[in-house]
């Protein structure tokens, strides 16, 4: 799967370099940096942990083009929220109790000994 990303990724890159060259402005670069954010992600979770660093990282891709850190950011925040999407285990909402059913009568069972009619475990 991560082998198709790169592909995609790479495509991506292709198409804001095809932007860059018909139309000669930012969106192209701004195109590119979903992709180098994609590639750049441990990195950016790096700078992240420190807000100081986060906003001078920042401040200086806007100083460059505001373009590419308007799309840079929100790539960025997609990515992370479907990677913490990810690491939330698959637990089911509502746990699935395991019932004993008594062999003689086919009753649930209400403890160890009698089910739910009263009827008392018997082992055929």
């Amino acid at each position: 799967m991560r082998h198709i990303l790169n592909l995609v990724a790479l495509a991506v890159i292709l198409l804001g370099v095809a932007m860059i060259e018909t139309n000669d402005n930012q969106w192209g670069l701004a195109v590119i940096s979903v992709a180098v954010v994609f590639w750049l992600m441990p990195l950016l979770r790096l700078v992240h942990k420190n807000a100081v660093v986060m906003v001078v990282f920042w401040s200086g891709v806007a100083y460059f083009s505001w373009q590419v850190a308007v799309v840079a950011l929100l790539a960025f925040v997609v990515f992370s929220a479907t990677a913490s999407i990810k690491r939330v285990p698959n637990t089911p909402a509502i746990k699935k109790q395991r019932f004993i059913v008594n062999p003689s009568s086919g009753l649930v069972m209400k403890n160890k000994h009698f089910d739910i009619a009263g009827n008392g475990f018997a082992i055929l």
